[in-house]
């Protein structure tokens, strides 16, 4: 699948400002032959005019000019005149009387048509969406901001977190008459929190004294503070509608969102699911509070003849800083969470995993066992043992051994004696072997049949080529490099 965009400029004299929107997006499947583009229009079907808003209030641009009365000479002179301050907007060569700085537009809706690229002309200027084969609408929230002209720029208090978020998003199909039928349906509600916890803070200093005096002593200034607490635009519910051949064939979810009632994090603790079947269904989560986009704990629970909710599914999950370091899975008849994967790290490093087949209770269930043995300063795996504890590999790995291959740089000869040795007195385990250039790539993989691939690179470091035990090509990697013209 190969995938191409095409921008338009936006000129749009009504919003003052200009930039770079999605034309189109084409999609072509080079080996089925085809092509599907997707073209997006930005006007309203309501009014025909484009829906683009500013997200925030507009900056202006220019400097500022402070100029002293002329009888001061020098720093540290005091005069019963102000100073006059000017604010030029004086336009510059290639450089717009008022610019918009941090502002972008956003669409309050946007239809987006779906068209057989195999009928369109290569560079095809205007594309005719009446042969679309279908079409997605979607609305988002674009409130406009209050005019705000003010230099130096005051942001508003809600910073406009809420504008961007989408609103709906209706799928249409073309049929054959030409009449567009609903596919799909989804629309957001969304509800405003303050957050005390996040603010924006500004200073405005002041002159205390009757006079201007234009020297650094701090203590002929006051200020006061400026604090904007911020408002959290919630995601509360989605309805999404599916439907059938006809529009009176549908089905409907109804997904309502919980949070916890502290603003530590806006993630939600638990989703629950209902349709218009009377189905119902709950997500329940657990964060963790360090990280709480880490799930510690995901349940599945279901309301049966709408009475109250009961567990049938979940799982527990530890971690080694981000990464996961027990798996626990729920059993609906023992009614507990039982292991079912290990994993057991040094230095930062996973060295061993254990899989497990049932109860944690009972040893005659630990399953499959994993390690891996780090060479190259501890910073590349050099194998891969699968069926053999680790007092069994240092039955035949020694501690020199491992010091030797846990080197700066290994000799690719000892990694794979040292490794063999292994493959050849562990009979019952897996054995995979690696080799690096370091500050490159990998080298060779030997797999624990004894096949080997290698991988080549250019001068540059790229990988380029991947040879198998015969010397085979196994894969080959072309670089093309966009050709630049320089004036």
């Amino acid at each position: 699948m190969r995938a191409k965009i095409e921008f338009e400029q936006v000129e749009d004299k009504d919003l003052k400002a200009g930039g770079l929107r999605i034309r189109l997006i084409k999609f072509d499947d080079l080996f089925a032959s085809k092509s599907i583009t997707k073209t997006f229009r930005y006007k309203s079907a309501a009014t025909g005019i484009s829906s683009g808003v500013l997200f925030t209030p507009p900056l202006l641009g220019g400097y500022q000019t402070t100029t002293v009365p002329g009888s001061l000479i020098g720093l540290g002179a005091c005069s019963d005149d102000p100073p006059l301050t000017y604010i030029n907007l004086s336009a510059h060569t290639q450089i717009p009387l008022a610019v918009y700085g941090g502002s972008h537009i956003g669409y309050t809706e946007v239809t987006e048509y779906e068209i057989d690229g195999n009928n369109l002309s290569p560079n095809q200027p205007t594309i005719d969406v009446s042969s679309s084969l279908g079409k997605t609408v979607y609305t988002y929230i674009n409130d406009p901001p209050i005019l705000n002209t003010e230099f130096p720029y005051v942001p508003a208090p809600d910073l406009g977190f809420k504008n961007g978020k989408l609103r709906s998003r209706v799928v249409y199909r073309r049929e054959n008459n030409d009449v567009f039928t609903k596919v799909s349906e989804i629309y957001n509600d969304y509800s405003e929190h303050q957050l005390t916890s996040l603010f924006v803070k500004g200073l405005n200093l002041k002159n205390r004294v009757t006079r201007f005096c234009y020297s650094c002593s701090p203590g002929m200034y006051a200020y006061n503070e400026y604090k904007y607490n911020t408002t959290w635009h919630r995601l509360d519910n989605t309805r999404e509608v599916q439907y059938g051949d006809t529009e009176t064939q549908k089905r409907e979810i109804l997904t309502e969102y919980f949070y916890e009632n502290t603003a530590s994090h806006r993630l939600p603790t638990s989703k629950e699911y209902s349709t218009n079947d009377g189905r119902r269904f709950r997500e329940a989560y657990v964060r963790a509070s360090g990280s709480p986009a880490l799930i510690t704990q995901q349940d599945m629970l279901v309301s049966r003849d709408g009475g109250s909710f009961v567990k049938i599914a979940g799982e527990k999950i530890a971690y080694y800083g981000l990464i996961p370091s027990s798996y626990r899975q729920w059993n609906a008849v023992t009614q507990a969470y039982e292991l079912k994967v290990d994993n057991i790290f040094s230095s930062n490093k996973l060295k061993t995993q254990v899989r497990y087949a049932s109860s944690e209770t009972n040893p005659q269930t630990k399953g499959l066992i994993t390690n891996y043995i780090w060479g190259y300063n501890n910073t590349y795996p050099v194998a891969q043992v699968v069926n053999a504890t680790e007092s069994e590999i240092n039955n035949h790995l020694t501690t020199q051994q491992r010091n030797e291959l846990n080197g700066t740089n290994p000799a690719a000869g000892s990694v794979q004696t040292y490794i063999q040795n292994l493959r050849d007195n562990l009979t019952n385990a897996l054995v995979t072997t690696y080799t690096y250039t370091p500050l490159v790539g990998i080298l060779s993989i030997t797999d624990p049949a004894g096949f080997n691939i290698h991988f080549d690179y250019d001068d540059f470091r790229r990988l380029i080529r991947a040879k198998d035990h015969n010397e085979d090509i196994y894969d080959a990697l072309q670089l093309f490099l966009p050709h630049r013209r320089y004036p």
